[in-house]
C-alpha cells in the first residue's frame, strides 16, 4: 500500500512495545474508542486503527518455508517464535542479573487456533493460555529466558538422571543463563523442587530456597523441625 512507509512501521512497533510494558490487554478497537474511560490517546494521535488492524495482520517475521505441519517428523509447534531463543541469549549478554533469581511457569493470554499448546491452569489469573517458564531477576525483574510448553513430547531440555522432567527444564534454563557456577541462588515452588534437584544444584555451586513436598525426599533435619525443609 502506498500510505506504508518506515516511520508508520517505526509507530507500529512503538505500539506493540507500549502495550506491553503499560499492561494495556483490552480489546485493541477500545484504544481508538469514543469512550475517554476506554481510549489510548497517544495512540490515537499516531495512527489510524485500521493502518494498524492491517500491519498487525500481514506483518510476520518467520520463515514458513520450513515449517513442519502436525503429525510431520520435526515438528515444531512454537517454530513460528523460535526467534525467542536468540533473543533471550542477547538479553543474556546485556545484563548481569544480582545473585537472587526467581524461576516460575507463567500463563500468557492468547489467540489464534493452536491446539495442544494452550494450557489449563486454573489457580493462574486467566485459567487458560500460553504456558511458559521464566527465569528472572528476583531484584529488578529483568527476564533473562522464556521457555514455552507444549507438553514433555516437545520438551527440548535434555534429560537428566534421577530429576523430574521439571526439575531437568529448569536445570537447562539456569545454564543458559550462565547461573550455575556463580554462587546463585534460585527461587522457585514446590512444583519443581525435590531434594535431588537441591543436592544436584549444589554440586554446581548453585543454591536453592523452596518448599518440599513429603513424597521428594524430605531430608530428616526438615522432618524432625517442619513440614518445609529448607535445603542449602
Amino acid at each position: 500500500p502506498t500510505w506504508l512507509t518506515l516511520a508508520l512501521l517505526l509507530r507500529f512497533h512503538a505500539i506493540l512495545i507500549m502495550s506491553g510494558h503499560s499492561g494495556r490487554r483490552a480489546n485493541l478497537t477500545e484504544w481508538w474508542s469514543d469512550d475517554k474511560l476506554l481510549r489510548w490517546d497517544w495512540v490515537t494521535t499516531i495512527m489510524p486503527r485500521d493502518y494498524f488492524k492491517w500491519l498487525l495482520r500481514y506483518i510476520h517475521f518467520s520463515d514458513s518455508s520450513n515449517y513442519k505441519r502436525r503429525m510431520q517428523a520435526g515438528h515444531d509447534p512454537f517454530y513460528k517464535v523460535s526467534f525467542l531463543a536468540a533473543l533471550c541469549k542477547h538479553w543474556c549478554t546485556l545484563y548481569h542479573p544480582y545473585p537472587e533469581l526467581a524461576y516460575d511457569e507463567m500463563l500468557k493470554h492468547m489467540t489464534g487456533n493452536m491446539s495442544g499448546v494452550k494450557q489449563k491452569l486454573p489457580r493462574k489469573p486467566g485459567g487458560e493460555g500460553l504456558r511458559a517458564d521464566a527465569v528472572a531477576c528476583a531484584v529488578t525483574k529483568y527476564v533473562l529466558d522464556i521457555v514455552p510448553y507444549a507438553g514433555n513430547e516437545h520438551m527440548k531440555a535434555p534429560m537428566i538422571p534421577g530429576l523430574s522432567p521439571t526439575a531437568s527444564t529448569l536445570v537447562d534454563a539456569l545454564t543458559r543463563v550462565n547461573a550455575l557456577n556463580c554462587g546463585h541462588t534460585a527461587y522457585v515452588d514446590k512444583y519443581y523442587s525435590s531434594t535431588a534437584l537441591a543436592l544436584h544444584l549444589a554440586r554446581m555451586g548453585t543454591f536453592i530456597t523452596a518448599t518440599i513436598r513429603d513424597d521428594r525426599g524430605v531430608p530428616a533435619e526438615g522432618q524432625a523441625r517442619t513440614r518445609c525443609a529448607q535445603v542449602p
